[in-house]
């Protein structure tokens, strides 16, 4: 079996997205993320299995990049004025936040044999 990276990104959502964050809310489920964030998430499985296993404080550090470089800032969440509230060091993470981290090095590893790189990546199906 073969998992595509779209396919790993969307199963470590259903399960993240679970999570509340400390606000009581609850992160956007796969049916409900618009293409960028979408195309952040395939993009962080395809570098996760670029390169050798990540700490979760890797991962984090990995999913802000691309915020931070993008003009994202830290603050209440914010769509429309790029704020999130997790654009914060590692260790000043709410433990749901960190355990949200946790859980995707655990998974992106348990997926790591079944991953094959597809030439369309943002494709549920190659």
């Amino acid at each position: 079996m073969k998992l595509t990276s779209y396919q790993i990104a969307e199963i470590i959502n259903s399960v993240t997205s679970r999570i509340p964050r400390p606000d009581g809310s609850f992160p956007d489920l796969w049916c409900d993320l618009n293409s960028e964030q979408e195309k952040r998430a395939i993009d962080a499985v395809v570098k996760i299995y670029s390169e050798p296993a990540k700490t979760p404080e890797e991962l984090h550090n990995l999913w802000m990049k691309p915020l931070l470089e993008d003009g994202w800032s830290a603050g209440d969440y914010s769509l429309q004025n790029k704020k999130h509230p997790c654009i914060v060091p590692f260790h000043d993470l709410p433990a749901s936040e960190i355990l949200k981290d946790e859980i995707w090095s655990s998974m992106t590893e348990l997926f790591r044999p079944y991953y094959t790189q597809c030439e369309d990546e943002a494709s549920e199906l190659c």
